[in-house]
């Protein structure tokens, strides 16, 4: 099963899983646009992870220099005499070391924030992506990114109507539909009812 099995349970009424699992692709893809792909919002959320990095790199450089300026002062005082050999390559190493790490720090953001500069770029152009002629892996991992869990229930055993709970993990909610197969009909003329939605509580089976 590509969509459900593995978060599907109270399974077993007369509606075939494999007409399930188109509808919960349907939602999924309609969750992962909503919240997950939103290029507005998830623009925004770049943009700001880029400022505060930008703000850590300022950081970083001012405490560079500081620390060299500390060492040219302390290189200063050897020169005119005021500190032996022996203190000065202690003090410079000590400072030179906290400067390297510093420096690393810095490295690692300008990398943080290249990173995140692709991404932005990639949102621009997420818009026209085809899910449905994404491979497998990538549609399985968007059911299972918005999706937690799907609860069946029907009314009796021979019962061709059915009544889904999503559990959905974008936005903390439940939807509830109720689906039915005529007798007689083919598989695939299923009909679909949103009966609701509500926030998760305490004592959910999820």
């Amino acid at each position: 099963c590509l969509y459900c099995s593995s978060f599907m349970s109270g399974y077993k009424c007369n509606i075939a899983q494999k007409t399930i699992e188109p509808f919960i692709w349907e939602i999924s893809k309609d969750f992962y646009k909503r919240y997950l792909m939103n290029e507005t919002k998830l623009r925004k959320q770049q943009v700001e992870k880029i400022e505060i990095l930008n703000k850590k790199y300022k950081v970083s450089k001012e405490k560079i220099d500081k620390i060299q300026e500390k060492i040219d002062r302390t290189e200063e005082r050897y020169i005119h005499g005021k500190i032996s050999t022996e203190k000065v390559n202690e003090l410079v190493n000590v400072l030179k070391e906290e400067q390297r790490e510093y420096t690393n720090k810095v490295m690692v953001i300008v990398e943080q924030i290249r990173e995140m500069s692709r991404q932005i770029q990639e949102t621009v152009l997420s818009n026209d992506v085809d899910l449905d002629k994404l491979p497998f892996n990538d549609r399985y991992d968007i059911v299972h990114n918005v999706i937690e869990r799907v609860v069946v229930s029907r009314p009796n055993r021979r019962s061709f109507t059915a009544f889904l709970e999503v559990y959905t993990k974008v936005n903390n909610t439940v939807y509830k539909y109720k689906i039915k197969t005529p007798i007689g009909a083919s598989k695939s003329s299923v009909f679909w009812e949103k009966l609701g939605v509500r926030q998760r509580k305490d004592g959910d089976i999820v």
